[in-house]
This record gives structure tokens, C-alpha cells and sequence, in this order.
């Protein structure tokens, strides 16, 4: 499931690998922090930030991505066509199950509560 151009992706996995480095400058993680809330701004980036969670091979970058997507996600989520939004939903609840880690298994159950409360009656 690809949802964007595979160069941001990188450069956004990339800047989460970043913040999660033993010992990053100051610039590094200030440009690091600047690219990923830019991306928060705009519907495909929350989409990176999911792929991102689900395929990323750092747990720690996976985790990140998923407090990112959840910050996201209810922003944009009636932007997202309906097969777009069941498959994003396929894919969170597969991550969670498959997830190992489990502060990145955390941070994807936080994604699908977000979305449930967005998509799921009260």
C-alpha cells in the first residue's frame, strides 16, 4: 500500500531516524523537527506517517511515526476517499497484531482509537 512519492517518505523516515540517533547536533534535530510537524500540515503526509508505521524497519521510528499519525489522522480523515479509509483501517488493525515491539504496537492501538472515534458511532 503506497501512499506518496517513496522520496518524502525517506526524507520523513529519515528525520524520525534522526530524533532517535545516539547523539544528533542541534541543527540536525532542529531540521529534523521542523520536516516532520511541515508534514503534519498536509493530508499525505499523515499517509506517510502510516506507511511509515507500518513498514519502517527501526521500532523506534515505527513508534514515533504512529504518535505522529494519531496526531494526524482526525484532522484528515473525511479528506480521504472511502476505499483509502478502509484500507488505511485494514492495515492499522493488521500492524497491530503483527506489531512485536511493544511501544510501537502501543503507538499503532493509538492510531486505530483515533480512528474508531472518528468512524465508529456513539
Amino acid at each position: 500500500m503506497s501512499f506518496s512519492d517513496p522520496a518524502v517518505m525517506q526524507v520523513l523516515q529519515s528525520a524520525l531516524a534522526c530524533l532517535v540517533s545516539a547523539d544528533p547536533s542541534d541543527d540536525a534535530l532542529r531540521q529534523a523537527t521542523k520536516t516532520i510537524n511541515e508534514a503534519l500540515q498536509r493530508p499525505e503526509g499523515v499517509l506517510i506517517y502510516v506507511q511509515i508505521m507500518v513498514s519502517a524497519a527501526e521500532p523506534t521510528v515505527r513508534q514515533i511515526a504512529g504518535v505522529m499519525a494519531r496526531k494526524g489522522i482526525a484532522k484528515f480523515w473525511g479528506r480521504f476517499p472511502d476505499d483509502m479509509q478502509r484500507g488505511i483501517q485494514a492495515v492499522l488493525l493488521q500492524r497491530v497484531e503483527a506489531e512485536e515491539h511493544a511501544p510501537a504496537r502501543n503507538a499503532v492501538a493509538e492510531v486505530v482509537g483515533r480512528v474508531a472515534s472518528i468512524t465508529v458511532p456513539v
